[in-house]
Parts: structure tokens; sequence; C-alpha cells
């Protein structure tokens, strides 16, 4: 029986078999596969693997990523904390963060004490996480980590007060679960207010200051009465 070449898809191929019997049957009848459909079926099983084993590679250099960031905020040290002479506002902070090309609300409760500590809760459409992390007095640049269930977040960012408006903070944000974008949130219930100079408002907590004493003396003094005699 002869054997045929012939192009499929610019492929040339070789056709072992060829015609019909009489019976009915097409093809040889010797059970060998296609050439060009074994090489369509192992073409698309190389993409599926190639694509899985990049997720699983892309998937881990994000995780270790994070990790990285995450243990660079933990240990940051914002450097020598003076007393302030400018102490950013505590109290409600709502904006705007940016997921997927898309900004969604968030609601904030912050508190800034003057040792450089931030902390606090944030709301969104995601649920209630937990807010700590530290901001600098000198640079007013902030970090923080939020946590909620297994989800965590490392935010970084500046905080804006000029004198005369609402402080503002802008920042980018990176999750454990590879998520990325921008955030903006100003200030807009303070229950204390931006402390411009000293000294410090009411209800901010300030570094003990020392005073000194003084008790009194019981110490028992005799005095002498001298009585004038007439001449």
């Amino acid at each position: 029986r002869e054997h045929h070449w012939f192009f499929a898809g610019g492929v040339l191929v070789h056709n072992k078999g060829g015609g019909s019997t009489s019976s009915g049957t097409s093809g040889s009848g010797t059970g060998e596969s296609d050439p060009v459909a074994l090489a369509i079926v192992g073409g698309i099983l190389g993409c599926v693997f190639c694509g899985f084993g990049g997720c699983v590679l892309w998937k881990r250099q994000m995780g270790e990523q994070f990790r990285q960031l995450e243990n660079q905020v933990q240990h940051w040290q914002p450097g020598p904390q003076q007393i302030p002479t400018e102490l950013p506002a505590s109290g409600v902070w709502t904006g705007s963060y940016q997921e997927n090309s898309r900004w969604c609300d968030c609601s904030m409760n912050l508190n800034f004490d003057c040792h450089g500590s931030v902390t606090g809760v944030n709301n969104d459409k995601d649920g209630m996480s937990q807010v700590c992390g530290k901001y600098s007095m000198v640079t007013k640049e902030v970090k923080w980590i939020e946590t909620r269930g297994e989800i965590r977040v490392v935010v970084i960012g500046c905080l804006q007060m000029p004198p005369g408006q609402a402080p503002s903070f802008e920042g980018s944000y990176r999750s454990n679960s590879n998520y990325t974008g921008q955030i903006k949130v100003t200030c807009t219930a303070a229950t204390t207010p931006v402390v411009h100079g000293l000294p410090m408002a009411v209800g901010v907590p300030m570094a003990p200051v020392a005073v000194q004493v003084v008790q009194p003396s019981t110490q028992v003094v005799h005095v002498a009465t001298v009585v004038e005699q007439p001449k």
C-alpha cells in the first residue's frame, strides 16, 4: 500500500493509512495515532503546565516580597523621638483606597501619641482591621500593618499637616494576598486636634515632668521673750 505525504497546517505529515476498504472501514487498521493530533494535544498540555508552574512561581515571589516588606516595617525605627512641636490629629480619618483600578471608601479611627506610635482600626468593604505602626515626628513618614484574620496589609506613606487645614495622609499598600494600590484619607472628626507649637493640647499624653515637693519643716524654734523693766 502506498504511503502519502501531505501538508496540514504548514507541517509535512506522512499518512501511513489510506483509502477505504471494501468492508467500509476507513484507514489501514494499524492503530497508529495521527501525528497532527498528538502535536496539538502536546502543545496544549505544555501550555497548561507552563502556565501553572509560572503562576506558582509568581505567587512564591510575591509572598517573599511581602514578608520582606512586613519585616522592614515591623523593625522600622523612625529615629530620635524628641518632644514633638507638631502632633498629628487623632480621631476619624475617612477617604478611599485603590483596588483593581477601582476606588473604594474606607474609614479609620487612628490615635497618634507623642512617642511616635499610631494605633486604631480601619473599616472598609472587606471588614474591620486592626492598625498598629509608627510615624516620624520629623519627616511625617508613617508605616503601619493592618491585620484581619490571616490577611495582613502593609501601608506606607506621609502625613500632610498644613496650618489651618485638615491633616491628610497619602500612601500605598501591599497585602499578603498580592493586592497593591494607593490610599488617601483625611481627618474629618478630630478627638485631639493638630498641635502646632507648645504647650500641648489638653488630652495629649505628655512625658512625665519631675516636680520637687518641699516638705514642711517640723523643727521647733524657741523664741526668747525680752521684758523691758521700767526705769
